[in-house]
């Protein structure tokens, strides 16, 4: 079996995973604005990704009995935890991006 930290550093590094928890960030969010909010996820992508977070218990999903069914994400009080960490990785690749694509260029 693979080390427990192992497996939660592979989910949270995964392209659309740190995005998708920033979205959830100020709320529940309906699929809908979710796809919105993240930019150039595709309909897969997304439901893939929701579904691996929701089995991870980072996201909770609330199916209300309308019609249509609206369903709502949110985020666990595990992923709240993860938040200020994200936010701070985020701030600091803002930060760092014009640095670090002149590097890329010079290495080129």
């Amino acid at each position: 079996m693979r080390c427990p930290s192992r497996r939660l550093l592979n989910l949270i590094a995964d392209k659309w995973t740190m995005l998708v928890l920033v979205a959830l960030a100020d709320g529940p969010r309906h699929y809908s604005r979710l796809k919105r909010d993240v930019s150039g996820i595709s309909h897969k992508m997304l439901s893939q990704t929701l579904q691996r977070l929701e089995k991870q218990c980072f996201v909770t999903r609330t199916v209300y009995p309308t019609v249509p069914p609206r369903v709502e994400y949110a985020l666990t009080a595990l992923a709240q935890t993860l938040l200020p960490t994200l936010c701070e990785l985020i701030e600091w690749a803002q930060t760092h991006a014009a640095e670090f694509l002149m590097l890329e260029e010079e290495a080129k």
